[in-house]
């Protein structure tokens, strides 16, 4: 699948087999650990020898003295601007080593090869790389979409249930916001990740990016259940998974889409429902979190979103597969909503 995002090119190569990864001049990797662990012997004939930094892939770890240390690796092997580095892993894998490679001698060859479900539909799909700073998420980052992303189908395998579940809320996402037969085939209770849903997946997000690859107009549309989501990981110290923080986002969006009558009671209702299907909860409770609305408020006003002014944009429903982005002051009622998912 061939694609172009702003004035850069790139191509997504789907997989099922073998990994094959054309070589052009020197080559670095950054490596889940984890992964490399699980998949060691379709990784060892891709990476014959070329230097490797192992990373932890956890949210604590996307951090920007994790990005320099990768930076050093770099200088220490020679790294030039015609090399090719090389993620491998999740999302906080592809966020990091995009990121790197973004900035190291103002940008390198990129090739990124998602391992889960999520990485493979979203955090290597559009050339948004982000590290957490200060403890806010993605509060640094850039735009540089990679070359080439391989899809593996294979590593999918080895995805825990909760791997699964981050991906199906970004999927579900997608299909609510304007791809119907996505969501028809998501209303049929999906238990495989299978080519057709990522393909549809892909392109959807896609369709998104090319024409706003620095997210300043359609692509905003995205954010769907974002802005709120990276409050909730951040209030619980990134023990909520991305996927269930997005979902519990996008209710909040429906609940305050009907709140401001910008759709009806059936609406919000299929908009739930399919959540509910896939087994999102429906509070933040049980990850044994307490709200703190001074912190909150506070993670509002740095939301990327926030214009001059401190006004925020919500991304909120307008029907089904039509979304609005909606001009906010009012912080309290917001903080209250939010509030709301903690009892």
């Amino acid at each position: 699948m061939k694609f172009k995002i702003g004035e850069k090119s790139g191509e997504a190569i789907f997989s099922s087999d073998s990994l094959e990864i054309t070589k052009h001049g020197s080559r670095i990797f950054v490596i889940d650990k984890k992964v490399s662990e699980l998949h060691e012997r379709l990784l060892n004939p891709v990476i014959d020898g070329d230097p490797c930094y192992f990373i932890c892939a956890r949210e604590e770890n996307k951090t920007l003295p994790i990005a320099e240390d990768i930076l050093n690796f770099f200088l220490a092997n020679g790294i030039n601007r015609q090399s090719q580095i090389i993620g491998i892993g999740g999302g906080i894998v592809t966020d990091i080593t995009g990121f790197a490679a973004s900035v190291f001698k103002r940008g390198c060859s990129l090739i990124l090869v998602p391992t889960t479900f999520l990485a493979m539909i979203d955090a290597a799909i559009g050339g948004k790389t982000g590290l957490n700073y200060a403890g806010l998420k993605n509060c640094l980052g850039t735009f540089f979409p990679a070359d080439k992303i391989y899809i593996h189908t294979g590593f999918l395998k080895t995805n825990t249930p909760e791997n699964l579940l981050n991906g199906w809320a970004e999927c579900i996402k997608i299909a609510l916001l304007a791809d119907q037969q996505l969501y028809e085939m998501l209303r049929e209770k999906q238990t495989d990740v299978n080519a057709d849903i990522i393909h549809r997946a892909i392109a959807g997000k896609i369709s998104y990016c090319q024409n706003d690859p620095e997210d300043k107009q359609q692509r905003q549309h995205l954010n769907l259940g974002h802005t709120f989501g990276h409050v909730l990981e951040s209030l619980t110290g990134f023990r909520l998974p991305h996927g269930v923080a997005v979902a519990l986002g996008i209710r909040l969006a429906t609940h305050l889409s009907l709140e401001k009558e910008m759709i009806d009671a059936q609406t919000h209702q299929q908009i739930n429902e399919i959540l509910d299907l896939y087994g999102f909860p429906r509070k933040v409770s049980s990850y044994h979190s307490e709200f703190d609305a001074v912190k909150t408020r506070l993670l509002l006003r740095h939301d990327k979103k926030v214009d001059k002014d401190h006004v925020l944009n919500l991304v909120l429903f307008a029907g089904m597969h039509r979304v609005k982005i909606i001009t906010e002051y009012d912080y309290g009622g917001i903080v209250d909503r939010i509030a709301d998912l903690f009892v």
